[in-house]
Formats: structure tokens, sequence, C-alpha cells
């Protein structure tokens, strides 16, 4: 038996949940509707059933409160709804996808565009004032588990999860000859599109953990919290062996090239470089890997005939 995540992927047959009174049935049940009709199910095709006619008159208020609330909640942009925030977080992917695979711009522009875009959508909401993270995400965040901090296991859970998808699935290997060949991926008959978008939707749940991380480690994250980490997140990328231009991707390679970038910069700023001779080194680092990877190297090979 596992906990149960309603921000988790939707369930499909069927579920059975265990819990005892007052821990929150009513209000999973009310989510879970709002993600199924936010996902595209229509509200005619949703039975929800309880016992007594009390319980089915409060749950059907619930469910009507929380469908409205998501709803106000994704026009304004103001909530602290998790089903808000998860539903914003992927029109945020589905809109950098849109602009990558339809409108064929360049990733990492449509990436800053989209971001920049962000910037203002988080200030007309904070006012420019760093809100402070709870106590629970602090502790979880911040915390430590067998002396490693909780972060790291945060990183590898994503790392082993990533890999074995990449590696050892279907799916992942279909994304990975998407990303490599995507003309003779198009004549195999595999949606292109359709994976660049999903790549950059599915990448936004690691981008949201990371997030999340960072404002629990903080404690007092501001609008710019991720500025320093944009051109070292590219480096890395590019310094474990996946070239910027499509292909293969190498998430061990990524992690290991992350932390050397790390102890870097460490390295750098114990013997007193200034920030900005650090940030020339990162960049210098990153157009060495988009100059390697960009140049197609060939390899000669003679055959010598065999004897008779």
């Amino acid at each position: 038996m596992s906990a149960f995540d309603v921000g988790g992927p939707l369930p499909t047959g069927v579920t059975v949940l265990e819990a005892s009174a007052g821990t929150g049935k009513t209000y999973t049940i009310a989510a879970l509707a709002a993600r199924y009709v936010a996902e595209g199910t229509r509200l005619r095709d949703l039975l929800l059933v309880t016992f007594t006619r009390m319980a089915t008159g409060e749950l059907r208020e619930r469910v009507r409160d929380r469908l409205v609330a998501v709803e106000r909640g994704l026009e304004t942009g103001v909530s602290d709804d998790e089903i808000v925030g998860l539903l914003s977080s992927g029109d945020v992917a589905l809109a950098n996808g849109v602009l990558v695979s339809l409108f064929r711009l360049n990733a990492i522009v449509a990436t800053i565009g989209v971001n920049a875009l962000l910037y203002g959508a988080v200030f007309a909401v904070s006012g420019g004032v760093p809100k402070t993270t709870t106590t629970l995400l602090a502790a979880i965040a911040d915390g430590q588990t067998f002396w490693l901090p909780n972060a790291v296991y945060f990183a590898l859970a994503a790392l082993v999860v990533v890999s074995f998808i990449l590696k050892k699935s279907v799916a992942g290997r279909r994304f990975e000859a998407v990303g490599a060949n995507p003309l003779a991926t198009r004549a195999a008959g595999l949606r292109v599109q359709l994976h660049q978008l999903l790549a950059y939707v599915y990448a936004q749940l690691l981008y949201c953990m990371a997030g999340v991380l960072i404002a629990g480690i903080t404690r007092e994250p501001t609008a710019f919290q991720g500025d320093s980490l944009l051109l070292p997140s590219v480096a890395v990328v590019v310094l474990g062996g996946t070239s910027l231009l499509g292909g293969r991707g190498f998430p061990i390679s990524t992690v290991i090239a992350a932390f050397f970038l790390n102890q870097l910069s460490q390295f750098a700023l114990a013997v007193g470089v200034p920030y900005s001779a650090q940030t020339i080194i990162q960049a210098l680092a990153l157009g060495f890997g988009i100059g390697v990877y960009s140049v197609r190297w060939t390899v000669n090979v003679t055959r010598q005939p065999k004897p008779a």
C-alpha cells in the first residue's frame, strides 16, 4: 500500500483508497473531480456516489465550490490551491512546448521568453514581496535523513525515474528518437510535435520539484531566486554530453556535470574569484560544449584485404 498523491497521475481503472474519518476524503474527491474536468472529462461523465442524502448534498456542494475556486484561481492567478498550482504549471509548460514544436522557435529563446512572462505574473501576484514558506515545507526540504539532506534523496529519486524511463521504456526511447532525428521518426509514424510538446510538460514537473525544494531551503524565496541557476542549468546539460541541437540525453552524466560545476564554483569562491569571473567560466564551458557537439566528427576507416 502506498500513499495517494492528489497531484500525481490521475487514477485509471479501479483504485481503492483507505482512509479514516476526518482525513480529507471529501477534499480529495473534490480535487480529483476538478482535475478530471480540467483535463477534458465532461461533468455529465462524472459519477460521485456516497451513502446518505445529507452526505450527497455536502459532496455536491464541496465539489461545486472546488470547481468554482479552481476556475477563479486559474483566471486571476491568485490562489493557494494545490490543484490550481498544478494546472498552472502545466499551462506554462504547454505554452513553452507549443512555441517550440508548432511555431519552430529556438528552445532556449522560447524558454527565456516564457520565463520573462512569468516574472510579470509573479510580480503582479506578490507585488515583489517575498513570501515565507510553511514550516512543514522547510522541514522537509531543508531537513536531513541519515545524515544526508532530504533534497539529495529527491534528486536521486528523480534521477532513477528519468533514467529508467528514457533508457528502459518504449515511451522514453521514442522521445530520444524524436530528439535525434525528427524526420526519420515522422516517417516511422511517430507524432513528432506531440512528443516535443510533452517533453516540456514532463520536464516542467522536474522544474516544479526543484522550485519547491529551493523555496523550502531558502524559506523566503524571491522572484529572482533561480536567476543564478539559469546559465549553469544549460551548461551542465551540454557538459553531460547532450547536444543543444537535439539527440540522445544522458541524465547520469548531467548529474555528474552538475556536481563538477558546483564544486568548481565553490573552489573559485574559496580562492577569491569574483562572481563575474565565475559566470564567464560557466559561459566558456557552455560555449566549449556547444562547439564540440556542433562539429560533425568523422572517422575514416580503411579495411585491409584479407590474405588469400
